[in-house]
């Protein structure tokens, strides 16, 4: 039997929202995400849209994230720039490794001046130095945005929480729009996530920024 399968499913607990894929294209939402490194834990809400790769054959396994799906070739998803998550097992030595990258580059950040233009022409070696921090941060964030536990409590809402739910075995692949992380909120922390996800019963679709299309081919 196979592991993975060529196609990537994506899951719904409404026929509606099947529909509305069918009928427009994939939107996503803000979705929460908690974070164990080590004894350090963080919720953060992340803008994706989530798929699988599991084969049909073991497709029940999924059912708590809905009864209706729709399946993508994974041609496709190359195409469209999605990837598999990274299981962190959260007493392992790269999880360690990722709380002391945060740590470090929180640092610097903070004391960080960013040049004036007047003084860029002075010290243009300040203006490079300055433009490889940014870049440090920018792929520690979005290195973030794709990290999930190997094994923690699955908390879905108006539902029964899942003790112990290994997600490594959900062989998770995602679409997060990494290219408007300058213009929009990227990863938001646990309250702005709770007052967002409070307006409304059901999640508000991030249709401006979260979104991947396809064609019935």
């Amino acid at each position: 039997m196979n592991i993975s399968s060529n196609s990537l499913f994506h899951f719904s607990k409404s026929l509606e929202v099947l529909l509305s894929i069918l009928n427009d294209k994939f939107y996503g939402s803000y979705c929460k995400e908690t974070f164990f490194f080590n004894s350090e834990k963080s919720v953060l809400g992340i803008p994706k849209i989530s798929f699988c790769d599991i084969p049909l054959t073991a497709i029940s396994n999924t059912k708590q994230y809905g009864e209706y799906g729709i399946g993508m070739k994974k041609e496709w998803a190359k195409r469209k720039k999605l990837n598999p998550v990274m299981y962190l097992e959260k007493d392992s030595l790269i999880s360690e490794t990722v709380v002391s990258s945060i740590n470090g580059l929180h640092n610097i950040t903070s004391k960080m001046i960013k040049p004036s233009i007047d003084s860029a022409n002075e010290h243009p070696i300040n203006v490079e130095l300055y433009k490889s921090m940014l870049s440090g941060v920018d792929f520690t964030l979005d290195s973030i945005c794709f990290i999930k536990p190997y094994e923690e409590d699955l908390e879905r809402d108006g539902m029964e929480t899942i003790k112990n739910h290994r997600f490594y075995d959900e062989r998770e692949w995602c679409y997060i729009p990494l290219t408007y992380k300058h213009d929009k909120k990227l990863i938001v922390d646990e309250d702005y996530y709770n007052n967002w996800r409070n307006k409304s019963d059901k999640k508000e679709l991030l249709k401006d920024f979260v979104f991947v299309d396809f064609n019935f081919d």
